[in-house]
């Protein structure tokens, strides 16, 4: 079979499949049907994947033939409203908040102080006692956002317009790379990034886009665009914080005054002297716990949370050390560095995932390509507890990990006998 035709017909199944989720919507209430279905998209994808790896879609030299059925599904999906992540409804909050004449980071929604501003959506807020833990530049967002709509659909779509501009962005880093453009593949098509930015609305896209505009733009030697483009991300999601040494080694100076004149920009915003705008991201370091692997293991060896999550950032900087030490090329840099963050981390959420993605399409790992399919499992949670309090499940979690870790033991030790013969 041609390799035009192959990719069509999984295009279509595909198609089918995202067309499918819109008739199961809200897919918290069908959530069983949710999963299944889920399952078979992925194991469609994966069938397009074995294809990649095999070489078939080498002739493919027009990114377009990935690009337009990608698009197609987000649009698809955008339709659905989010239902198995409530995060979307605290942007729209914080943005109506912020509108109405308050900070996001004054009062916690259940506050009396806001109480004018509750809406139907207002029942879909999580954690109302809790004020936002957001970023600043994701803030600033949030209010762009609600001041255009404060309908769902088009406040969601704002948001997946930044996931079409990493699609963009990954085009020409993979055309700079002299890499084939069937490679974006990975991330265009994996049904995590469609359903968890398109259906769920979740913001990381902003930071995940951002970030790869910052490495674009350190490519072309445009240094100072780069801090620019690296302190957005930082200030829509804390996490790329920890790659900034990798950045500095290669922007210097530019960069890093661009991104701390940046910041310091973005911070003055919100700035008050009881630092009220980290009382939400606080908050969540200390209570919050889910789906954890190899935090809950040094939970137990170490006695204690604190010291779980200390010792998980010390191998985060031992991983960007080794890193940076070994000359390891940006994207498996970043992969080893992340994927050390998510696995030490208290809480993985299946959409963290998608920090992983985009660095997989040019340097593929398929243990992590099976657990960033595979962790939608945990939101079987919600099945168990329908009542909203989630409590730990050991049997989930062993079921969505071990399969990784051994594959990823595995794949290493194949990996250091096929060097080691090298040699």
């Amino acid at each position: 079979m041609p390799p035009l035709k192959k990719l069509t017909i999984i295009a279509f199944v595909l198609l089918l499949s995202y067309g499918a989720f819109g008739l199961l919507s809200p897919w918290s209430f069908h959530l069983p049907a949710f999963m299944a279905l889920y399952l078979f998209t992925f194991a469609a994808y994966g069938m397009a994947l074995f294809f990649l790896f095999r070489g078939d879609f080498e002739t493919i030299v027009s990114s377009k033939w990935i690009l337009v059925p990608a698009i197609l599904f987000r649009f698809i999906i955008l339709w659905n409203p989010p239902s198995l992540s409530e995060d979307f409804y605290r942007y729209l909050w914080d943005g109506r908040v912020q509108n109405a004449g308050f900070g996001p980071y004054d009062y916690p929604p259940q506050a009396n102080e806001l109480a004018s501003l509750r809406d139907e959506n207002y029942a879909s807020i999580n954690h109302k006692e809790v004020k936002t833990p957001y970023p600043a530049a994701a803030e600033i967002l949030f209010r762009c956002f609600s001041a255009i709509s404060t309908r769902p659909i088009l406040f969601k779509s704002c948001i997946a317009l930044f996931d079409v501009l990493l699609l963009d962005v990954l085009r020409r880093l993979l055309r700079a790379e002299k890499t084939n453009a069937s490679w974006l593949l990975i991330y265009a098509w994996h049904p995590l990034s469609v359903l968890e930015f398109s259906g769920s609305g979740h913001m990381d896209i902003i930071g995940i886009s951002l970030l790869f505009t910052a490495y674009g733009m350190l490519r072309k030697k445009s240094a100072v665009l780069a801090g620019i483009a690296f302190s957005g991300a930082v200030f829509v999601k804390y996490l790329p914080v920890i790659i900034f040494p990798w950045f500095w080694k290669q922007g210097k100076w530019k960069f890093a005054i661009s991104a701390f004149v940046v910041a310091a920009i973005l911070m003055v915003q919100f700035y008050t002297p009881d630092l009220r705008m980290f009382a939400g991201v606080l908050s969540f370091y200390r209570k919050w716990w889910f789906n954890d692997s190899l935090f809950g293991i040094l939970y137990k060896l170490l006695g204690g949370a604190e010291p779980a999550r200390l010792a998980g950032m010390c191998f985060a900087l031992v991983a960007l050390g080794f890193s940076i030490g070994a000359k390891l090329p940006f994207f498996r840099s970043a992969l080893i560095v992340f994927g050390t963050v998510i696995l030490f981390s208290p809480v993985v959420h299946p959409w963290y995932l998608c920090w992983i993605l985009p660095f997989l399409i040019f340097h593929p790992n398929k243990p992590w390509l099976f657990l960033s399919g595979w962790i939608v499992l945990a939101y079987w949670v919600r099945y168990l507890y329908p009542g909203g309090v989630w409590e730990p499940v050991l049997w989930l979690k062993l079921l969505i990990y071990v399969p990784f870790y051994v594959w990823l033991i595995v794949d290493a030790a194949l990996s250091y006998d096929r060097a080691s013969r090298a040699r």
